[in-house]
């Protein structure tokens, strides 16, 4: 499957708008937003879990990053109520669920080669970040060499204008601006390639349905990377380095855990050990496909 695969077009995705799609879990249903593969995907989704709701243990080969919406996601590790950020790096497994239901970002396969630090930011952790004009306020939720995870506040009645040089991805928590004649609400999903600008207007103060005012502000979460020209030039061999990079990262996770996953289920054990006999013999398929 390929959705939105094009990195080099702005691409916008009104997810408050989509249909839930069912996932394999019963309860857990999906808005797709970017994916390239089927269910083992390279994918960025909103996922919502229904309370009571789990997935099966699984592994995560080429990493995960979640940002909660709504409620409290759950799984071995604890419980990560909305506003929580986590990275769970390539070769970590986990059995996630809600036992009282909630919504999430996540992000699948998207991990830099030496990006390996489990990384949990709760609600209100965060280096401020400087203000720029416009911004309320600004958390550093993660920073890297090539990658940087901010959650904003943006002021009402003004302009918010971002060179963008290495690659640019939100989604709106909250509130709406404008931009390129597009109207971007909650749960609007955003993503530039690097070079295109942004320019945001944000509205005037407006009066919700009630007593207290609501503030028309808007609150995201940008995940601005530095991608190499292999990503970002020839689609072809982009999208090709990218599957051959996850079936890599896939079989050496799988061929480390032979013995582990044996003792779960024999019969999956027999399965990997045939496969691993497939892969290592002479003029069969290779142990490591490479560009």
């Amino acid at each position: 499957m390929l959705l939105n695969d094009d990195l080099s077009v702005r691409t916008l995705v009104h997810a408050g708008e989509l249909d839930w799609v069912p996932s394999p879990a019963k309860g857990v249903e999906r808005r797709m937003l970017f994916r390239i593969g089927d269910e083992k995907a390279r994918a960025t989704s909103i996922v919502r879990y229904a309370p009571g709701s789990h997935f099966a243990c699984h592994g995560h080969p080429g990493g995960e990053e979640f940002l909660v919406l709504e409620g409290t996601f759950q799984d071995e590790t604890g419980d990560f109520p909305v506003g929580t950020y986590v990275r769970n790096p390539p070769g970590t497994a986990h059995a996630p669920g809600s036992d009282d239901g909630c919504t999430i970002l996540v992000k699948l396969w998207q991990f830099g080669e030496a990006d390996r630090e489990r990384i949990v930011c709760r609600p209100g952790e965060g280096a401020s970040a400087a203000l720029r004009p416009g911004v309320a306020s600004s958390h550093v939720l993660f920073e890297s060499a090539s990658e940087h995870v901010m959650l904003e506040t943006w002021q009402p009645n003004t302009e918010i204008n971002l060179v963008n040089p290495e690659g640019l991805e939100m989604l709106v928590l909250g509130g709406s601006f404008e931009s390129e004649n597009d109207r971007l609400t909650r749960w609007s999903w955003l993503r530039l390639p690097p070079g295109e600008p942004l320019t945001a207007h944000i509205g005037p103060e407006e009066q919700a349905h009630g007593s207290s005012p609501r503030r028309c502000s808007t609150m995201t979460c940008a995940l601005s990377t530095q991608l190499t020209p292999a990503r970002w030039g020839n689609h072809h061999k982009r999208r090709t380095w990218t599957m051959m990079q996850d079936w890599n990262a896939y079989l050496e996770n799988m061929m480390g855990r032979v013995g582990e996953l044996t003792a779960l289920s024999p019969e999956l054990g027999q399965g990997l050990q045939t496969f691993r006999g497939a892969v290592e013999a002479p003029g069969h398929l290779p142990a490591k496909m490479h560009l």
